[in-house]
């Protein structure tokens, strides 16, 4: 868009974005059809991005396995995929495996 987007959405009193898949089939695409961090821009301005809060957005998203967050730049405002708390959960246990059987060589070793 030409000119500032003024948002005036606030955490009080939000925006909500519908995501939805438009194949008409239900549920959505799981987690894997997109790339974790992948961004979808959803606004562009030449004049900037005025009053931004990512608090202020809620993203409905139940036709999907995985979340999104909404974040600007100052210029645009972004849909990005997040991964879900399980799959962060899921790779933290797996990097602390990694590092407790590095700890238990080290000490056999020794």
């Amino acid at each position: 868009m030409t000119g500032t987007l003024d948002i005036a959405a606030t955490p009080a009193d939000r925006f909500t974005i519908n995501a939805v898949f438009l194949s008409g089939t239900d549920p959505g695409p799981p987690a894997g059809s997109f790339d974790l961090g992948e961004v979808f821009m959803i606004a562009s301005t030449t004049g900037g991005v005025v009053g931004f809060e990512p608090g202020a957005f809620v993203v409905q998203s139940s036709e999907f396995a995985h979340s999104f967050a909404v974040t600007s730049d100052g210029m645009n405002v972004y849909l990005s995929v997040v991964p879900e708390p399980s799959a962060l959960a899921l790779a933290a246990l797996g990097l602390l495996a990694l590092v407790a059987h590095g700890w238990r060589r080290r000490r056999q070793a020794v």
